[in-house]
C-alpha cells in the first residue's frame, strides 16, 4: 500500500480536478498537500495533510476543525463524527453553492 502521504496527495489533487471541472464558481488554490477552497461570500475552506498525525484536517467556514484519519479499506473517516472526507465536503459545498455535489471517491 502507498504511504498515506502519497494518498493524501492523490485525493487533495482529485477533489481540486473536481471542483476546476464542475464548480466554476468557486476560487481554488491547490498545492501538494493542501487545497484551499473560497466561495462567492470570501468564506475559506482549508484541507491539508497533516504529516504528523497522518491525517487529513478540513478547517471549514461553516463546521470547523475535522480531522481524517485513513482506514485500511482506503476511506478518510472524520475522527469526530465518522462521516468520511467526501462525505463532508460534498454536503457542505452543496451548502454554498446551492447545487446539489457529489464529489466522487478518490
Amino acid at each position: 500500500m502507498q504511504n498515506q502521504r502519497q494518498i493524501a496527495r492523490q485525493v487533495l489533487r482529485s477533489v481540486s480536478d473536481y471542483l476546476e471541472r464542475h464548480i466554476p464558481d468557486l476560487e481554488i488554490e491547490p498545492n501538494d498537500e493542501d487545497l484551499l477552497i473560497v466561495d462567492s461570500q470570501n468564506r475559506h475552506f482549508l484541507l491539508n495533510y497533516h504529516g504528523v498525525t497522518h491525517q487529513i484536517w478540513y478547517s471549514s467556514a461553516l463546521t470547523g476543525a475535522h480531522h481524517f484519519t485513513l482506514l485500511d479499506t482506503g476511506v478518510w473517516q472524520c475522527t469526530r463524527s465518522q462521516r468520511t472526507l467526501f462525505d463532508v465536503l460534498s454536503t457542505e459545498l452543496s451548502t454554498i453553492t446551492n447545487q446539489d455535489i457529489h464529489i466522487p471517491h478518490a
